[in-house]
């Protein structure tokens, strides 16, 4: 038989509630210290405080969710701390915390080191939502350190001690004061909106992180799923460092030991989505910053807008990053790079495909593809890389700009560069991109190559008449060991058929440097 409480009783001994109990009116219960209520039955109360004092309540399974009112919280009033009535909420046992509609503020850390444990909050992609909007928002009252926590405190002894099947969904976490710039190299100490730590399995969903330095951070986790994200920016950060006010989106730290998963592991990003709106100083703008012994990662539909896109950082020395992946993601007004890889593991493999990078119109943009001191295998397919913009301007940002790495393989297209591909030092690749240029002659080939050996060359080109001075231009005696398909190169495109290919100033004909019965065994098909 149910127990209905309506008055307040004080409850000085443990006691356990089998049958369902309903707290009404004034009813509820004040808990001495070291004290514990276990209810088996369930509760059933309105979004007011029903538990008081110092002891602990406890439910079992039977119990649907509960409400960080019923331990305190006081919602809209930003001198009302919530952080203590969440944490008594996530330590009650029950699988599901609800917020309302409504602003909680918090003075410190919110932790859910709980395994099972999920906290829903109402709205979705609220960007600009607030109670009064029909969204939740977890609001900081401190300018650095983590929001939320989600997952272990401390490194467990093994991923099999790791805190499971954790969930995040909807609302926003915001902050009321600008975030303190962080010190270099403290970055990761920064002010954070999410961070996952030691989790395994855990989801974090529909959800918006605003006004942080790191919007979501990910450190040592094993199958973590994010989807349907938003990350934003508008305000200026503070203190001594605002030299390195940085904005991070989704930041990947793989320098966590958690054995062969390496520092992040089966991690799962889809349609997650970075911006900086407004004016603030940042100094550094990045929708995803992703490094150290990342593996099995999965990046879909990734979607930034006036920020640099993508940046992997492997470790070059190490075995890792093994089995990662980006697809569809857009890079739109990047002002350096849009995806950008930097010392892949010798052993690592990555995936690029079906993704598109625009510059906008700075000097500063560098290319929409940047590999940097990679090793491992490296697929770039099918990507769509628009410079327009950016040529337009008179800048001269490249499509894809290949840099003291190895083993790729690059089939793109690119639109407008006034320096399509460019190659430095490099060796075991083969591009075959497209290269198409309806609204502006580049001031380089459509493929420039230096120092770089033992690569297969076959791309097309297009465009306006005399759009390119050369469609393919080897610059220094280390370009040897390459094969040069001209075939796709349009004459039309580069001014007529002496300026498809160039070796140092020089063009190559079946009549120049090389007899035509020669081409092909040199290694050049024109």
């Amino acid at each position: 038989m149910a127990t209905i409480i309506t008055t307040p009783i004080n409850i000085t001994a443990n006691a356990t509630y089998t049958d369902p109990v309903y707290f009404v009116d004034s009813g509820a219960f004040t808990i001495s210290s070291g004290v514990t209520v276990l209810f088996d039955g369930g509760v059933v109360a309105a979004r007011n405080q029903i538990f008081y004092g110092a002891g602990k309540v406890q439910f079992t399974g039977i119990q649907f969710e509960v409400y960080p009112e019923w331990w305190g919280a006081a919602v809209n009033s930003s001198t009302n701390d919530c952080q203590p009535a969440i944490r008594a909420a996530i330590l009650s046992g029950c699988s599901r915390i609800r917020l309302q509609a409504a602003d909680y503020w918090t003075n410190s850390t919110i932790v859910n080191d709980q395994s099972g444990v999920g906290i829903y909050l109402e709205g979705k992609w609220g960007q600009n939502g607030t109670g009064a909007n029909g969204a939740t928002r977890i609001v900081g009252n401190f300018n650095t350190g983590d929001i939320v926590y989600i997952g272990a405190t401390s490194a467990p002894p093994s991923i099999d001690n790791y805190p499971r099947d954790q969930v995040w969904f909807g609302g926003e976490v915001t902050r009321a004061v600008p975030p303190l710039a962080p010190a270099p190299g403290s970055e990761l100490s920064g002010a954070v909106g999410i961070r996952l730590k030691y989790t395994l399995g855990a989801q974090v969903t529909h959800s918006t992180s605003s006004e942080h330095s790191l919007a979501y951070l990910l450190d040592g986790n094993v199958l973590t799923a994010m989807s349907d994200n938003k990350a934003y920016r508008t305000v200026s950060g503070v203190g001594p460092y605002t030299s390195n006010d940085i904005f991070w989106g989704y930041v990947l730290n793989g320098n966590a030991s958690i054995g062969l998963a390496g520092g992040n592991a089966s991690t799962y990003l889809e349609r997650n989505s970075s911006a900086v709106g407004g004016s603030p100083t940042v100094t550094q703008k990045l929708g995803l910053n992703c490094f150290g012994l990342f593996a099995d990662t999965f990046i879909r539909d990734q979607e930034s807008a006036d920020l640099d896109g993508l940046q992997l950082t492997g470790a070059a020395t190490a075995y890792g990053n093994l089995d990662v992946s980006i697809d569809h993601a857009v890079v739109d007004q990047f002002p350096n790079f849009g995806i950008k890889v930097d010392s892949l593991s010798a052993s690592g493999s990555l995936t690029i495909v079906n993704c598109y990078a625009a510059p906008t119109a700075v000097s500063s943009a560098l290319a929409c593809l940047l590999l940097t001191g990679c090793g491992g295998l490296i697929t770039a397919k099918n990507n769509e890389w628009d410079c327009g913009f950016n040529s337009a301007a008179s800048y001269n940002c490249i499509g894809e700009f290949f840099y003291h790495s190895s083993g790729f393989d690059s089939c793109n297209r690119i639109t407008d560069s006034d320096r399509p591909i460019v190659l430095d030092t490099c060796n075991n690749f083969r591009i075959t991109s497209i290269v198409n240029n309806p609204n502006h002659d580049a001031s380089q080939a459509a493929f420039y190559a230096s120092s770089s050996a033992r690569g297969y060359v076959q791309i097309m080109t297009s465009g306006a008449s005399g759009a390119f001075p050369q469609g393919i231009y080897l610059s220094g005696s280390g370009v040897q060991y390459c094969e040069f398909n001209m075939t796709g190169v349009d004459p039309a495109s580069t001014g007529g058929v002496a300026n498809k290919l160039y070796c140092n100033g020089t063009s190559v004909t079946g009549s120049g440097l090389f007899n035509g019965d020669t081409d092909l065994a040199s290694g050049f098909t024109s």
